[in-house]
């Protein structure tokens, strides 16, 4: 199994959280009529995001294109 890392994004925090709600907006209003209710996981640096029913399915989806950026991701309920 490889390892994940727990080092923190390329940016700081705040640009982290400023970019990662700037996709969620960016995408909500196409997602809310669909997908209500479901865990969003963005991607800040690519703009990616990754929908589950459960935290661990969104997770699970982002981590199969991103292995090793665990602390990277920024996780909603849309």
């Amino acid at each position: 199994m490889e390892k994940l890392t727990r080092s923190r994004p390329s940016m700081g925090w705040a640009e982290f959280d400023r970019m990662a709600l700037e996709r969620i907006k960016e995408v909500e209003k196409v997602l809310l009529s669909e997908h209500k209710g479901k865990i969003i996981v963005v991607e800040p640096e690519s703009g990616d995001y990754f929908l589950g029913e459960t935290l661990r399915e969104a997770n699970r989806k982002a981590l199969e294109k991103y292995p090793n950026i665990f602390n990277k991701l920024y996780i909603a309920l849309i």
